[in-house]
């Protein structure tokens, strides 16, 4: 089973938003083919977490088309979330018996530091918010 704390999730998380940028969320937008393969490869039974990295990547795709009014800053945790997807180096490796235990607690974190911009997406859109807020 994976071992890790919140403190090394929250470590995690932190270095890899600390310095996105609006043109760095951008680039995350532009690379949808790409991100969406990455949430795609959590197994069926991570299902809420591949749900709200897609509500993270659509987050930032509406804001970088001017569809969501929102600070970048505002949106760094989720595009640090989606960065952790990609990176090869994972706090526990997603070949490892639950190795995207550790993705899923990234993506949760992400939504959580998100919440109030996730609120407002999800009403934006008419979405039902708990199924993505804890």
């Amino acid at each position: 089973m994976a071992s890790f704390t919140r403190e090394q999730i929250e470590a995690a998380l932190e270095a890899k938003s600390r310095h996105l940028n609006q043109y760095d969320l951008r680039q995350i937008a532009s690379a949808k083919a790409a991100v969406m393969k990455m949430v795609a490869e959590f197994p069926e039974s991570w299902g809420k977490a591949q749900r709200q990295a897609t509500l993270l990547f659509e987050m930032i795709e509406a804001a970088a088309n001017g569809k969501l009014a929102v600070h970048p800053d505002d949106l760094r945790y989720a595009g640090g979330a989606l960065v952790y997807l990609g990176d090869s180096l994972d706090i526990v490796p997603d070949d490892e018996e639950d190795g995207y235990a550790d993705d899923a607690a990234i993506v949760a974190l992400a939504i959580e530091k998100s919440s109030e911009q996730v609120k407002t997406y999800c009403a934006a859109k008419g979405l039902s918010v708990v199924e993505y807020l804890d």
